[in-house]
């Protein structure tokens, strides 16, 4: 009991502490904040009490200077404090009851002041005792004037400001809230082409280990391991918008090899990609969707097979990507929406908008598909 009597006495000695150190912070920080305005107050005054004054002397300036600053802060000091803890406390500030009680508490803010002020210049020698009521009569209405000119001013400047700051933090939030959105519907987009074009590729690829199966078993079973392979990079890139073209170039060469166990010798390919270009970020099934392609439009159309030829090269701004064949070639209008090339250039508008291009050209005896995509992701 003794010791809880103890500790209690010691407990609201610290909040009462603690409450005195807050208070001196939010003093000196409601000073800091005032001091500005105090200035501009003090500049404002002394300029007007020499332009109608007419006398100017060193000694009756450094003497107004001083005077008028200790008015400016102590007044400044108290509409502040005023301010403060009186407008949450008004009606409603926009209505007119809610100004005219406003202006009433920085006038009396401003005459409270005002004494405070004149009280300080008599005791810091600036004026004899016996002037205290002239000094504070006749520095009255100027400083209830303006008090109210500064103190409206402030008022209406930090409301207007936090009402801006207000509807800035409305609008970021709100502009979030819309790219999170956005982001969430891009990669439901993704998502979706990706996922019809992962069983596209798989049905190709049995089709092809199918036809081997009873001919070639050693074969089908080595196209298996291959078939593995491409469906462990499409779950590893599941996940992500892009990856380097290092992985794209080794799922094209393991599809080749799968495509060219069914079609033997009338698959020919080469692959020509710089080393420098490796690690740069492309769609994941880019490349490998425009050689699908000339596997279906070349290769298997002709007897004879055909040629593919896969190249990169880039510049500053973009990597250029294309896949070339010497078979028939095809129109533009043969592509067949959610197929193959149609769904490349939906998932590359996804992702970069209208500045990745898909490109489809007859080049002399050449058919040449190009994809130009950006290297930065905005």
């Amino acid at each position: 009991m003794e010791t809880s009597t103890r500790t209690e006495p010691r407990l609201n000695q610290n909040r009462t502490i603690n409450h005195l150190l807050a208070a001196i912070k939010w003093v000196i920080g409601l000073f800091l904040e005032a001091l500005p305005i105090n200035v501009a107050a003090t500049a404002a005054v002394l300029a007007l009490r020499f332009w109608f004054d007419g006398q100017f002397t060193w000694r009756s300036f450094l003497l107004s200077v001083c005077v008028i600053f200790i008015f400016s802060n102590c007044i400044g000091m108290l509409i502040a404090v005023a301010i403060s803890l009186g407008v949450p406390r008004l009606p409603s500030k926009r209505s007119l009851p809610g100004l005219l009680l406003l202006s009433l508490l920085i006038s009396a803010a401003s005459a409270l002041g005002c004494v405070i002020a004149s009280l300080l210049v008599v005791v810091l020698g600036f004026y004899p005792p016996e002037e205290f009521p002239a000094v504070a009569s006749g520095s009255m209405k100027m400083a209830m004037l303006i008090g109210l000119i500064f103190g409206l001013s402030s008022f209406f400047y930090e409301r207007l400001k936090s009402e801006l700051e207000a509807s800035q933090s409305q609008l970021s939030a709100r502009k979030l809230e819309e790219e999170r959105a956005r982001k969430l519907a891009l990669a439901a987009q993704l998502s979706s082409l990706e996922s019809r074009l992962r069983p596209h590729l798989l049905f190709n690829t049995l089709n092809s280990i199918s036809a081997l199966i009873r001919e070639d078993p050693e074969q089908a079973e080595l196209m298996v391991e291959r078939l593995s392979a491409l469906l462990r990079f499409s779950l590893d890139s599941s996940e992500r918008n892009t990856l380097p073209l290092a992985d794209e170039v080794k799922i094209v060469r393991d599809y080749l090899k799968i495509e060219r166990a069914r079609f033997g010798g009338r698959l020919r390919f080469k692959i020509e990609i710089p080393d420098s270009l490796l690690m740069t970020e492309v769609p994941p099934f880019c490349l490998q969707t425009l050689v699908e392609n000339s596997v279906k439009y070349a290769v298997s159309t002709k007897r004879a097979g055909a040629e593919i030829r896969v190249e990169a090269e880039s510049d500053e701004r973009s990597v250029k990507l294309s896949v070339s064949d010497d078979g028939p070639g095809f129109m533009a209008d043969a592509i067949r929406a959610g197929h193959g090339l149609d769904n490349l250039q939906s998932r590359l508008s996804a992702l970069y908008g209208d500045r990745a291009t898909l490109d489809i050209r007859r080049d002399e005896h050449l058919m040449k598909v190009t994809v130009l995509i950006p290297l930065s992701a905005k």
